[in-house]
């Protein structure tokens, strides 16, 4: 921009502005250079003696800071997620998430947004198109994605197990849907006994055994030994092979 202040342009500095911004074109206008003329508006006294000011005023900043309206649309961007409550993840802009804050917007938006609207739609369903049809034993459901976050089921399953809570048919349902497999108890009813009561028991009936055959040494009773150890062998092999069912 020239703003030019107690003056005018001439006819000449105008004209070949005009022509000098018409012929900016490519690599020829590059590194050039503009002369500029003004003359004063005949407004002012005999006594005033300043010259005519020229100013010339860089746009390109001002063009920079719009940025082509880059921020507006960022702007409308923004009002319409939350018009819709939809995180950033869900249009595309991923810059400031990670594994944790991903898990979490996908948990918060399936249960405030996706939810709601999953059963709104199910009952204008049910109540309206289907009810018209006077069907009795037919409705209409939307499934829900399986939203989990592996770190929190392997703590939780941490926590779990230590208080005994955790069974071998649990923990191989968990492991056969996290990765997409049929899950199929195991034979037997160990099955549905926890792994800590499991192992404290035959923790205990190896220390059983133990005290056994020391005290059968002590005593003499050498023919009692191999028969203890035999013991002592078959829980060992229950625990290789609980999935037999012995």
């Amino acid at each position: 921009m020239i703003a030019i202040r107690g003056g005018t342009l001439t006819q000449e500095s105008k004209n070949k502005l005009k022509a000098y911004l018409n012929g900016a074109r490519g690599e020829s206008a590059q590194h050039g250079f503009l002369i500029i003329e003004a003359e004063s508006n005949g407004n002012r006294t005999a006594f005033d003696e300043d010259k005519p000011d020229i100013q010339v005023v860089p746009l390109l900043s001002i063009l920079q800071q719009d940025a082509l309206f880059q921020k507006y649309q960022d702007d409308a961007r923004k009002k319409a997620q939350s018009a819709f409550r939809l995180p950033a993840l869900y249009v595309g802009y991923t810059k400031d998430y990670d594994r944790a804050t991903s898990y979490a917007a996908m948990e918060v938006t399936e249960k405030q947004v996706f939810q709601p609207e999953r059963v709104s739609m199910a009952w204008q369903l049910n109540n309206k198109l289907l009810k018209s049809y006077n069907f009795k034993y037919c409705e209409v459901y939307l499934k829900e994605p399986e939203i989990s976050n592996p770190d929190d089921i392997a703590k939780l399953i941490t926590v779990t197990n230590a208080a005994g809570g955790v069974t071998p048919n649990l923990a191989r349902e968990i492991a056969c849907k996290a990765v997409g497999r049929v899950s199929e108890d195991y034979k037997g009813d160990w099955g549905n006994i926890p792994l800590v009561y499991i192992k404290n028991t035959v923790s205990q009936a190896n220390t059983a055994v133990n005290a056994a055959i020391s005290k059968a040494r002590r005593d003499n009773s050498e023919d009692i030994i191999p028969i203890l150890k035999g013991i002592k062998d078959a829980i060992n092999e229950i625990i290789m092979h609980t999935g037999g069912g012995e």
